[in-house]
């Protein structure tokens, strides 16, 4: 499996745990996505390793007094892998086409920082965005309508990144050229790259189940996987043993059972949605963590926050709110009768729905497992399950963050999931630009998730990468919340 080029660089295999869907930006709806595409393509900026934002493409960015303007000087040293310049205009381009495309998820997802941009709403009659500017090819010019708080951490997903068609394809500035063939991704050098040149000659990226992680590391099948949980790979448990070593990131993903309120639904009723809560918690606390949750370093919350952010609520406040829907779960149990809860969840999470029918529950018939990409489906268009058991990627610093999960314009948003009195908030909140405001307004976001329950927050996970320490390393870099960059693996 392992091969030298001429600067006796090595190939490396690198598992995922689930197909990451289309190879361009403006369509990214899910964390395997994002991480694939940060490989082929750059953003103005990123997250860095401690949480702060940090140049990428741009070079160095300007924010106007009136938190109104960010002007970005362009890294134009950078080169798409076609070798020509990236300007200024190739992301007033990538954006805007990007909002052309039939999304694949709920929303267009470059909406969640673009919408609040001036000229947004005019868009699809001027067929341009009046608060995106060109100033030559290294300046490029933001204007938003209102004040904005965090654009630049909006600004660090893949989804913004530039991009422009050559050979039928995208292709971006990032270190690596990607092409798909038969859902295995090869990724070569780009040429042209204006970093650091890339430690491998070739990274050939596959789907691996996160049962089949184990024997696939020890085999030789893959030399790395990322998104690892140590209840498949149980060598993590201990940090590594024989051929596998394995390393976790600070809380990455929020694991959540997602509930539908959709009219007609069992919980469009707000007493099932917060009889669901509690009995849920109230099982966990009872009968102990189900293995599946004993994995990525799990951390059992109620709380959507963590405990760094503003809004967090003191802990037992949260227990309260909770425990204010016990009283409601006969009921939920009653109308399960005549309305059986549909449940859907991916392959090892079957738990939840042994807890439901085990706390007297009736759950329907076509309840269980579901393949990632079918989960998308019934998250973001079909809407059919009432409860879906999955995770979305932890953002960093900022409570603001949650707003891609449950603002109205959010990129990850779900009508299923949709709570009037939350989005309004949510979308209050960006306009905040007091910081000591923060914890009074995001406590109230707080207390309306656990009262209007969009979810039932079970807690936080820790992003692994398991590797064969004969073939691959973990750069020590790997310490941010959402930092899953491939290049972080590098070659013994």
């Amino acid at each position: 499996m392992e091969t030298h080029g001429k600067a006796g660089k090595k190939t490396l295999v690198v598992g995922i745990p689930a197909y990451w869907g289309a190879l361009m930006p403006p369509l990214q709806n899910s964390v395997y996505g994002d991480v694939v595409l940060q490989s082929q393509f750059e953003p103005l900026v990123r997250q860095g390793k401690t949480g702060l934002v940090e140049p990428l493409a741009a070079a160095s960015w300007e924010t106007s007094p009136d938190h109104r303007i960010l002007r970005f000087k362009i890294d134009t040293r950078r080169r798409f892998s076609d070798g020509s310049p990236l300007t200024a205009a190739d992301f007033k381009r990538s954006w805007e086409d990007g909002i052309r495309m039939q999304p694949h998820s709920a929303n267009k997802a470059v909406e969640d920082a673009l919408y609040s941009l001036k000229g947004y709403a005019d868009f699809e009659r001027e067929g341009t965005i009046e608060g995106i500017r060109v100033k030559g090819a290294d300046t490029l010019e933001l204007e938003f309508a209102q004040p904005a708080r965090v654009p630049l951490g909006y600004l660090s997903g893949a989804r913004y990144a530039a991009y422009k068609q050559a050979g039928g394809r995208a292709i971006g500035t990032g270190p690596y050229v990607m092409e798909e063939n038969d859902k295995a991704l090869i990724m070569t050098p780009n040429p042209y790259y204006a970093s650091q040149e890339p430690l491998f000659n070739e990274i050939r990226m596959v789907v691996t189940p996160e049962k089949a992680v184990a024997q696939s590391l020890d085999s030789g099948g893959v030399d790395a996987a990322i998104f690892v949980e140590t209840l498949d790979l149980t060598e993590c448990r201990g940090g590594g043993a024989g051929n596998i070593r394995c390393v976790f990131s600070q809380e990455a993903d929020h694991i959540a059972v997602r509930v539908n309120g959709l009219p007609g639904r069992i919980f469009a009723d707000l007493d099932n949605r917060l009889a669901i809560q509690a009995l849920v918690h109230e099982r966990l606390a009872q009968q102990g963590l189900p293995a599946p949750l004993k994995v990525g370093h799990f951390k059992l919350d109620p709380q959507s926050f963590l405990k760094f952010q503003p809004g967090r609520l003191p802990d037992a406040d949260a227990a309260e709110l909770v425990r204010q829907g016990r009283g409601r779960i006969p009921g939920l149990i009653k109308a399960s009768r005549s309305k059986p809860v549909y449940v859907v969840c991916t392959a090892g999470r079957e738990w939840i729905v042994k807890l439901l029918r085990d706390a007297g529950v009736t759950v329907d018939e076509r309840s269980g497992v579901i393949d990632f990409p079918r989960m998308l489906d019934f998250i973001y268009k079909d809407h059919q399950a009432d409860l879906v058991l999955s995770g979305f990627s932890v953002y960093n610093g900022d409570p603001d963050g949650l707003y891609h999960q449950l603002g109205k314009k959010g990129a990850i948003y779900s009508p299923m999931e949709a709570r009037k009195d939350i989005a309004e908030l949510m979308e209050e909140g960006r306009g905040i630009m007091d910081r000591g405001a923060l914890p009074t307004h995001y406590e109230k976001v707080a207390r309306l998730v656990l009262t209007e329950v969009p979810y039932v927050h079970l807690g936080f996970r820790c992003r692994g990468v398991a590797y064969n320490p004969v073939k691959a390393r973990v750069a020590a870099s790997f310490m941010s919340r959402s930092d899953h960059r491939i290049t972080l693996l590098e070659p013994r």
